[in-house]
């Protein structure tokens, strides 16, 4: 996370095309950004497993502070290439520090069932701006954070995307495309209590969900505990209510019981 924050940051462009027929020409995009305060300048290395790769472009270039460059490179599927095989493809970008990106590349068949389900995309906050009042004064001192879970069981995960982008940053090291469980964490100011997250996956399918720290958000333990208190509080009163019932009950027949004059009281009469 700090290496994404002070170094150079890489992500695949969502117009990057992970899946392809044998025989066709696919098109990777890589986004390398320099998160550093200095100009930089950055060489690009590109390898693979299956030898797939046929372009790169640029190989180098330069990049000023915050600023983004996007790198092609071009895949070539063997016709012949059997469908499901994949092409494990490292990015690295050299400059004042080391950064790679690894991509999936799958070799598909134009017949096979395609891909129209959106990502699943599940979070949790990790610190809230509690006790900050109204007027909004002291939120620059504070921080908040969400931590992201994206999984894609089909075509897999592509990337995710954030508005405002310069928060997000990704807490484990993923291949795009990849059908694993892909991790990341957004922090923001307290004076910033929305975001908006989409998640991307290798079909183009996405999902997005809209966030504000400002909301109360019941986890599930807290669910459960209110399921469970409601239940208890249910069976109380249907205790109690029948506790009612039968002590008017026993009220009723004890008011009914039959009097009885004694012998004695008889005979005076």
């Amino acid at each position: 996370m700090l290496l994404q924050r002070c170094g150079t940051k890489i992500e695949l462009s969502t117009q990057s095309e992970l899946l392809a027929t044998p025989g066709q020409v696919s098109t990777l995009l890589f986004e390398v950004t320099n998160m550093r305060p200095e100009r930089v300048y950055q060489t690009v290395q590109v390898t693979d497993e299956r030898r797939f790769l046929a372009q790169l472009n640029p190989t180098s270039f330069y990049l000023r502070a915050r600023e983004t460059n996007t790198v092609r490179l071009t895949v070539l599927v063997p016709s012949g290439t059997p469908p499901g095989t994949t092409d494990r493809i490292s990015f690295t970008s050299y400059g004042s520090e080391t950064a790679t990106l690894a991509v999936s590349v799958k070799a598909v068949s134009s017949f096979d069932a395609q891909d129209s389900t959106g990502p699943n995309l599940s979070w949790e906050f990790g610190n809230r701006c509690n006790y900050i009042s109204n007027d909004g004064q002291g939120c620059g001192d504070r921080f908040w954070t969400l931590d992201i879970t994206a999984q894609d069981w089909q075509s897999g995960m592509l990337r995710l995307q954030t508005t405002p982008p310069e928060g997000l940053f990704y807490r484990n090291y993923y291949t795009a495309g990849t059908t694993e469980p892909l991790k990341a964490t957004y922090m923001a100011s307290c004076c910033e209590p929305k975001m908006a997250i989409t998640a991307f996956d290798a079909a183009g399918n996405q999902r997005s969900i809209n966030i504000d720290v400002r909301d109360v958000v019941l986890t599930e333990a807290a669910i459960a505990a209110i399921c469970l208190g409601s239940i208890l509080l249910l069976l109380l009163i249907v205790l109690l209510v029948w506790s009612i019932v039968w002590c008017c009950k026993r009220r009723k027949v004890s008011l009914e019981l039959p009097t009885y004059r004694s012998h004695s009281t008889r005979s005076m009469e």
